[in-house]
């Protein structure tokens, strides 16, 4: 495996994991709208390509097929706070099962806190997805909270976990 940053010729792993407005929220949140279109993501991929990035979007590659296997994101990247999120960890459905979430919240910490020198990065887990809240258990992320009903999804409203790990939790 090994990671790039994405471009726009990967667009089409992102749609390919995008086919209802559930799914795509699943890994997307409320950064895209549905049907997700290759304009949105353009403009999400120019951020990571500012003086100063706001949002930066790697894939990890799958070396045996030459596939993507995942994608994971930095977003709202605040230098002056020495914050970030974690976001769009997306996972290929034939990857499934091989720890590549693992690998893709590794290279996202590594690189936040060695690469930009951060201190404090966050992210959110919707409560139904419990594979994934235990993941970044495991990799010492620790809930701040719960917050209740906050995406509607067709006619259902999702939680999500709120959760952070800060470099001196890492460091150890």
């Amino acid at each position: 495996m090994h990671f790039r940053k994405m471009t726009p010729a990967d667009i089409s792993f992102l749609q390919s994991h995008a086919n209802t407005a559930e799914e795509l929220s699943q890994w997307a949140g409320s950064s895209y709208t549905f049907p997700l279109t290759e304009e949105q993501v353009k403009r999400a991929l120019a951020k990571g390509d500012e003086e100063k990035p706001t949002e930066l979007h790697w894939v990890v590659i799958d070396e045996s097929s030459n596939d993507i296997a995942g994608h994971v994101m930095l977003s709202h990247i605040e230098r002056e706070n020495e914050t970030a999120r974690i976001s769009h960890v997306l996972v290929s459905e034939k990857q499934r099962g091989k720890k590549i979430g693992e690998k893709l919240i590794h290279w996202a910490v590594t690189y936040g806190f060695e690469e930009l020198n951060l201190h404090r990065l966050g992210l959110g887990v919707f409560d139904f997805n419990l594979p994934a809240k235990r993941c970044y258990e495991r990799y010492g992320f620790q809930v701040d909270g719960h917050l209740r009903d906050v995406r509607k999804v067709n006619d259902t409203f999702w939680s999500i976990y709120e959760m952070s790990l800060l470099r001196p939790e890492w460091k150890k």
